[in-house]
């Protein structure tokens, strides 16, 4: 198992997909061949400043392998987002998946996303997958 991690974010998360919002990850993928090809297991999204009225309950996903959002890896998929314990306006989403993910070029993606109500920014994206040898 591997993972691909950010932490560049998008603040001002809304309900609505934002092209300016989105977040590009690096999948990492050893250069053996031209083709990422891998087996997605878990997404998880950490958010900060989670608005208070009104409070996102859910949180909307899709991931593309292009910057303009038209090629979709995962179509739109909506999670509950979890409120932190100790802190109101700290949420996650976690996204469990079993598919395998194949891009022709490169293993970068970009994952934009939208609530259901209310704001927040998505702060951090892991991506956790496996890779067939």
């Amino acid at each position: 198992m591997t993972d691909a991690t950010t932490t560049t974010g998008a603040a001002g998360i809304t309900s609505s997909y934002d092209l300016t919002k989105k977040i590009s990850l690096d999948m990492g993928f050893p250069i053996r061949t031209a083709r990422f090809v891998g087996k997605i297991s878990l997404i998880s999204i950490y958010c900060t400043n989670v608005s208070a009225v009104p409070k996102p309950t859910s949180l909307t996903i899709k991931i593309t392998r292009d910057p303009g959002g038209d090629e979709c890896l995962l179509t739109s998929t909506a999670g509950q987002m979890e409120t932190g314990l100790t802190t109101s306006t700290k949420s996650t989403a976690v996204f469990m998946l079993d598919g395998v993910v194949s891009m022709a070029e490169g293993d970068v993606v970009y994952l934009f996303g939208k609530t259901n109500v209310g704001t927040l920014d998505i702060s951090e994206v892991r991506i956790t997958w496996l890779m067939d040898d």
